[in-house]
């Protein structure tokens, strides 16, 4: 979903059209995680807190990791493939 969204967005700028087509890149992140650890009743500052972080991102990579491969496959690599480290 995220991906068809740099296609249809609107751009200010053909520089900003240009830099966001050429290297398709999608911002992932954690919405609610202070609220999930207080239904946890785990403390925010605390090694649980940070175990559970842990892992959710863990999953969270594997899980987008996966999907880009797919989405590669299905439309071939970005523009700007060959000049990314």
């Amino acid at each position: 979903f995220l991906d068809n969204v740099i296609d249809a967005n609107y751009y200010a700028t053909p520089e900003i059209e240009h830099m966001t087509k050429s290297t398709r890149k999608i911002g992932l992140g954690v919405m609610g995680f202070a609220d999930l650890l207080i239904q946890l009743r785990v403390p925010y500052n605390s090694d649980l807190a940070r175990r559970v972080g842990k892992e959710i991102i863990a999953n969270i990579q594997k899980w987008s990791d996966n999907e880009s491969l797919k989405l590669g496959a299905l439309r071939g690599t970005f523009p700007a493939w060959y000049q990314s480290d």
